[in-house]
């Protein structure tokens, strides 16, 4: 649960990620989570593109997360089609720039899946005063499009809803198309 009150990047900043145990201190997680993604991809229509929503972390930064997620984007890069890293930066409180600079990051390891990065389109946590404008939402949209990203999702469209903002969300994506 990296979505937190918790400043994003210190030790606290997993709460709530399972802890190695006796029954899983020796178990790599990346290996199970790419053996079950491997299994999965077997039993569905190869014309079905499957991916992952990632954690947006960088290795040289939390070496440590990569065993305590099972998120190894050089191996579960090779399972699936694309991957979705979730760049809500105000939420991070990174700058705007920090989306194409962390796509272009993954693209590093992501040896055969491709980009599609998810922004925010309002203030998280809830209990937050959404300030996130539809100018702002529009840089951002820019930023997240930019190569490689092979796309943008929105993350959520009942957040689009909840806050009014319906005609100006589609008003840009009518601009960007």
């Amino acid at each position: 649960h990296w979505e937190s009150k918790v400043p994003y990047g210190t030790s606290e900043g997993l709460k709530g990620a399972h802890r190695p145990c006796r029954y899983c201190k020796r178990r790599k997680r990346s290996r199970i989570i790419s053996d079950l993604a491997a299994f999965a991809r077997a039993l569905v229509d190869e014309k079905i593109r499957l991916g992952y929503y990632a954690v947006p972390f960088k290795e040289k930064e939390h070496r440590e997360w990569i065993g305590l997620l099972g998120q190894d984007h050089r191996v579960l890069s090779r399972v699936f089609d694309f991957v979705s890293p979730m760049l809500y930066h105000r939420m991070l409180g990174k700058p705007v720039r920090y989306i194409g600079e962390y796509v272009r990051y993954l693209n590093n390891f992501t040896i055969e899946a491709r980009i599609l990065p998810i922004i925010q389109v309002k203030d998280m946590p809830d209990d937050l005063p959404d300030e996130l404008s539809l100018e702002d939402i529009e840089e951002v949209m820019q930023e997240a499009l930019t190569p490689p990203s092979i796309g943008v999702a929105l993350f959520t469209w009942d957040h689009v809803i909840e806050k009014g903002k319906v005609e100006g969300i589609k008003k840009i994506l009518k601009g960007v198309g």
